[in-house]
């Protein structure tokens, strides 16, 4: 062979002379190796692909249309894009050019409202517009509440006795009087005897005057004053929770009564008790009432005390009135 095609080998032998008489013997072979080397130029290409836009199909949920009508709409905005969604159209499409997140607003006329949410939204399909505070809640344990009313400890007690799958009993013996003051006729030894019957007890207060509640709910000392007045009551009684049957109040109010049950709630909340809150539905849009007591209706902030109370108590009751037959 060639010395250019085979590598040189050299042997080397090395003597280590020690202080023995024997010598040892190193045996290192070295190699030298040619090699060669090639360069390779590459080459990058670029490809740029245009997706297809995003064809969203919305439709307003059920619960959701009952909001529409009139000027009132949910418009639907996403990549510079939108539509609106009215009573009379719930069903639309929206078109954008790549995955987004899709803004949704209530309108009023040209006007946006507070009311608005979004989703995000990755690919064609369709979704059902509602707001995210409507998705149905997981289930607890359910709550059978009767209210008692009108008597005295032992005729509670016999009731109870008589009743089944009650697992709550809300006495009403908490009043706002005329001139806005609060009283506690509430029996210490009631709640004690209903508990040992297994039962919950949220004594409730009762306040059904518009011009009363005005007094205590507007005023912010006499409002503060009164949570701890009343979280005091329930603490003193020994007793599971409140309920709220504050049901007559104006437009003017409305907010501080949500202010109350904001300085109520963590004090209820510290003593280990509930906030219950009795609430009327919407019926603003028939006549159940005369006008001028329409504010029972309108007026409570529902969406917000949701927010706040551990339960609300819908009067849904299945009845009539002279004002509806």
């Amino acid at each position: 062979m060639s010395a250019a095609s085979v590598a040189r080998r050299l042997l080397i032998v090395v003597l280590v002379v020690t202080g023995c008489t024997d010598a040892a013997v190193s045996e290192t072979t070295l190699r030298t190796t040619t090699t060669t080397t090639s360069t390779t130029t590459s080459t990058t290409t670029t490809t740029t692909t245009t997706l297809p836009p995003i064809e969203l199909d919305l439709v307003v949920g059920i619960t959701e249309r009952l909001a529409l009508g009139g000027d009132i709409a949910i418009r639907a905005e996403a990549g510079g894009e939108s539509v609106d969604l009215t009573a009379d159209t719930p069903e639309g499409t929206l078109v954008f050019a790549e995955p987004a997140t899709v803004q949704f607003t209530y309108m009023l006329g040209s006007n946006q409202t507070d009311i608005t949410w979004s989703v995000d939204i990755a690919r064609s399909g369709a979704i059902e517009v509602t707001q995210p505070w409507r998705e149905p809640a997981v289930a607890g344990d359910p709550v059978a509440l009767v209210w008692q009313a009108r008597g005295d400890t032992n005729s509670y007690l016999a009731q109870l006795d008589r009743t089944r799958n009650v697992t709550v009993t809300s006495p009403v013996c908490m009043f706002v009087g005329s001139t806005g003051t609060l009283t506690n006729g509430c029996s210490r030894t009631f709640v004690r005897a209903a508990q040992d019957r297994g039962y919950a007890v949220w004594p409730a207060i009762a306040g059904l005057d518009a011009d009363a509640n005005a007094i205590w709910l507007n005023d912010p000392d006499i409002r503060s004053a009164a949570a701890v007045e009343i979280a005091g009551w329930i603490d003193d009684l020994g007793a599971d929770g409140i309920n709220l049957d504050i049901e007559g109040y104006r437009e003017d109010t409305a907010n501080s009564f949500v202010a109350f049950v904001e300085e109520l709630t963590p004090l209820i909340h510290a003593g280990g008790g509930e906030v219950s809150i009795d609430i009327i539905p919407r019926t603003d849009d028939w006549v159940v009432t005369p006008d001028e007591l329409s504010f029972w209706s309108t007026a409570p902030r529902r969406r917000e005390l949701a927010d706040l109370a551990d339960y609300l108590v819908l009067m849904a009751y299945d009845e009539h009135n002279r004002f509806r037959p």
